[in-house]
């Protein structure tokens, strides 16, 4: 596992995740390494994903999900960072 890009997102639905676009800005330089090692943890050898693009999965690293992000009243991510 390199660095990290983004990370994808996706909703719970029947048993698999629906994907729902990725955040890759708000990582700050000294969070990065922190995260890094929380992921290989988690590595598993298939998507979590009901739906991955093509594109966005080809070099996609797959990890169990672990973490959850809160929706606005609108049920919208707008311009999500983490």
């Amino acid at each position: 596992m390199g660095t990290i890009g983004s990370l994808l997102l996706g909703v719970p639905t029947d048993g698999a995740l629906r994907y729902v676009g990725r955040v890759g800005t708000g990582f700050a330089d000294r969070d990065l390494a922190s995260i890094h090692t929380s992921l290989k943890r988690l590595v598993r050898k298939t998507t979590p994903f009901s739906d991955i693009p093509p594109a966005d999965a080809a070099s996609a690293v797959w990890v169990r999900p672990s973490q959850v992000a809160e929706w606005t009243a609108t049920g919208r991510l707008c311009q999500p960072s983490w």
